[in-house]
């Protein structure tokens, strides 16, 4: 609470506009918007969380109670640190749009609502990743991708667990 009540002091004192959190948990930043919501604020904008494709994990369960507060979700990792572009039914379904498998993953995020901002220094791959609105993946493919969940599918460490947290 206190570091909550520190942010929302920053934002009256115009120090900054908005806050978000990473890999907080859903009580976490409901109760932090409770906080700005009562004092008549409502600076939180995002939560970031790690979510991609074959990411089984706590903070999925995240993303519905956050986007009911009316909060962008932006994944970190969501091309899955480059381990999902070989794989042989992404290859597939991106194939069959004219697509590449990095263009078919963001497309698949764009889909639920989030906010993707794939990491990249090579000018071409940050222009291929922003010419994803020329087409659509339907429900059987949005399920199909789904499908692929897999509790080995984590990048980072779980921020439930990590020792450098405590």
């Amino acid at each position: 609470e206190e570091v909550i009540s520190t942010l929302n002091d920053l934002v009256r004192q115009g120090k900054i506009r908005h806050y978000g959190f990473s890999d907080a948990p859903a009580w976490y930043v409901a109760r932090a918007y409770t906080l700005a919501e009562k004092e008549g604020k409502e600076p939180l904008i995002a939560l970031q969380l790690e979510y991609s494709l074959i990411e089984r994990s706590i903070e999925r369960e995240h993303i519905p109670a956050a986007q009911e507060l009316g909060l962008g979700i932006c994944p970190w990792s969501p091309l899955g640190s480059g381990r999902l572009l070989s794989d042989p039914t992404l290859s597939g379904i991106a194939r069959k749009h004219g697509k590449s498998v990095a263009q078919t993953i963001i497309r698949w995020h764009l889909h639920q609502g989030l906010i993707v901002i794939p990491k990249s220094i090579h000018q071409d791959r940050i222009a291929a990743n922003f010419d994803v609105y020329d087409f659509e993946l339907d429900a059987q493919y949005l399920a199909l991708i789904r499908g692929m969940d897999s509790a080995a599918g984590r990048v980072g460490a779980d921020p439930a667990t990590a020792s450098f947290l405590f």
